[in-house]
């Protein structure tokens, strides 16, 4: 009976950002990997999301139960939606891997904050959201932000999450990426992901596995949630129609397919020039820091202002 090679290998725990390509991973990638056992994005989310996961696998199982495997679930770093919970939940997380998964190769994938803000606002709208982006991002009427599970600007703090990693983990063990070098060049990028994890695969990106709704999509969209209180808590409904939010998350993506409808919404249409000033100013400063410690192209793809 051949040896199980997986067992020789270091765990990898891929802990997002969301809107970083990670469905791609979990669906087509790590499945075909053959030197490490990939567990389902779904039992990830019942051991390390679910508070009833670690009562259910007792911490004397960990080396038989994470070594030689593959986890990746984009909820580790926390919910876009929710800001990570003002980040309890991103440090509860960290802490849960860091109990259970011994010595682990931490994965994190980030993206240039306009865009990734810009996705968050695009992704609330399609899960029923239609406050403008304004209200969406600044939520004045919600200022507690540790009682309300609203977003927040401090989870894209790259710099400041990197730094618990490595309190956690170690430098020397996070992997960190950026979503446009992976977008630019998806084959070489692969490449050299493989050979910095030590993974076998022959999978290649071919093809999005989630396409973002275009700007006519969009607002279509935020008009039929203004008819539906699903499923966001954070909107506004004049009335209910019972199974339209069903409805729509079936048929717009059919109709984001035509090119009248699917004319790409930019971060600046989405958000408006001044929440991109906003926000340039927000970060610039702890991406200039998170750059002094991985050299990686931020100034190329807008993490930084030359």
């Amino acid at each position: 009976m051949p040896e199980d090679n997986s067992l020789n290998q270091r765990p990898i725990v891929h802990m997002g950002f969301h809107k970083t390509g990670t469905s791609w991973f979990q669906r087509q990638f790590y499945p075909s990997v053959e030197n490490l056992d990939y567990m389902h994005h779904y039992q990830v989310k019942k051991i390390f999301l679910d508070p009833r996961g670690l009562e259910e696998t007792g911490s004397e199982e960990k080396d038989i139960a994470m070594s030689g495997k593959i986890l990746c679930h984009e909820e580790l770093s926390g919910n876009i939606q929710a800001g990570g919970l003002n980040s309890f939940a991103t440090m509860e997380i960290a802490r849960r891997i860091k109990d259970k998964v011994e010595n682990p190769k931490i994965v994190l994938f980030i993206r240039n904050q306009k865009c990734m803000i810009a996705s968050a606002y695009s992704q609330y709208i399609k899960n029923g959201g239609n406050y403008s982006a304004s209200r969406y991002l600044f939520h004045k009427e919600f200022q507690k932000t540790h009682r309300e599970a609203l977003f927040s600007f401090q989870h894209f703090d790259y710099d400041l999450k990197l730094k618990y990693y490595e309190s956690l983990f170690g430098k020397e063990n996070i992997h960190l990426y950026l979503y446009e070098d992976f977008s630019a060049d998806g084959e070489g990028f692969i490449k050299q992901y493989k050979k910095d994890l030590n993974i076998v695969c022959s999978v290649m990106p071919k093809a999005r596995v989630n396409v973002a709704y275009g700007r006519g999509i969009l607002q279509l969209s935020r008009l039929i949630n203004v008819f539906s209180r699903e499923a966001m808590i954070y909107k506004y409904y004049l009335l209910h129609l019972p199974g339209l939010h069903s409805l729509a998350r079936r048929v717009l993506p059919k109709l984001n397919k035509i090119k009248l409808f699917n004319k790409k919404a930019t971060p600046e249409a989405l958000l408006g020039d001044d929440n991109i000033k906003f926000i340039d100013e927000y970060y610039k400063a702890s991406n200039r820091r998170l750059s002094e410690r991985y050299p990686l192209a931020f100034e190329k793809h807008g993490y930084i202002k030359p």
